[in-house]
C-alpha cells in the first residue's frame, strides 16, 4: 500500500485494502482543489473561512460578473490554503476531449458527465513542477461520476 491520501470518495479497492489511495501528487491535487472548490465557508470544523462554496453562487443570475467572483474566489482560496500550485485559468466550459495530456487523472470526459451539468474547468500547474499545466472539471454541485439507472 502506497499513496499520497485516501481517494474520495471511500471506496475498498483490492489493490489498497480498505481505502482506495491517491497515486500521484496530481491526482491528490486534483482532489484537493475539488474539495477547496465544493466545500462552503463554515463547512471545515475550526476553520470557517475555509472553501469557496460553489453551491452558494447555485441560484444567482448566470453572468459574467458572478463568473469573475467564482474565479476570483477560487484563485484567492487556492492561494490562500494551496501555496504550491499555480492557477492559471479558471474557464466555465465543458470539458473538452481535445487536449487528454493537459488532464489531471480525476478529470471526466464530455461523454461522462450530464450534457446538462454546469461546471468549472480549472487549469493549474504545481510551483517546482516544471512546465506541467493540469487541468480538473468540478462539477457545479454534488459528485460528477457518471451516473446509472435511477
Amino acid at each position: 500500500m502506497h499513496g499520497y491520501g485516501p481517494k474520495l470518495p471511500l471506496k475498498t479497492t483490492p489493490e489498497d485494502g480498505k481505502y482506495g489511495l491517491t497515486k500521484s501528487i496530481n491526482e491528490n491535487v486534483a482532489q484537493n482543489i475539488k474539495n477547496l472548490v465544493l466545500t462552503c465557508p463554515g463547512e471545515r470544523i475550526m476553520d470557517p473561512v475555509f472553501g469557496v462554496g460553489l453551491k452558494n453562487y447555485l441560484f444567482e443570475i448566470n453572468s459574467v460578473d458572478t463568473a469573475e467572483r467564482i474565479a476570483s474566489n477560487i484563485t484567492k482560496q487556492a492561494g490562500l490554503y494551496m501555496p504550491n500550485i499555480n492557477i492559471n485559468n479558471v474557464d466555465f466550459k465543458m470539458p473538452q476531449d481535445s487536449d487528454k495530456a493537459e488532464r489531471s487523472p480525476d478529470y471526466y470526459t464530455t461523454s461522462e458527465i450530464d450534457s446538462n451539468l454546469l461546471g468549472i474547468t480549472i487549469t493549474y500547474s504545481i510551483r517546482g513542477g516544471g512546465n506541467m499545466v493540469r487541468k480538473v472539471f468540478v462539477p457545479a454541485v454534488g459528485n460528477s461520476a457518471p451516473r446509472s439507472g435511477y
